[in-house]
């Protein structure tokens, strides 16, 4: 397994960032269909596009992950 990572803004700091993806409507399923990611990402935190920096998760990152999982399933991951 590799080493879990959080996308943050190279201009603040913050991890509150997103990336879009396209869909396209399929008739047949009824169903929105993911066909490609776009080509920007976003930080909230400073309203700016982003190239975005991956860095490891903190220590009280992989905690909270691990403690959500378990609230979510009521079995420790």
């Amino acid at each position: 397994m590799s080493t879990p990572e959080k996308l943050v803004c190279e201009l603040c700091g913050s991890s509150n960032t997103s990336r879009s993806r396209y869909a396209r409507w399929d008739i047949d399923t009824q169903k929105w269909e993911v066909t490609d990611l776009s080509d920007y990402t976003w930080c909230s935190a400073c309203d700016n596009e982003i190239t975005g920096e991956w860095l490891p998760l903190e220590l009280k990152d992989i905690a909270k992950f691990a403690i959500k999982k378990e609230n979510e399933d009521g079995i420790p991951k």
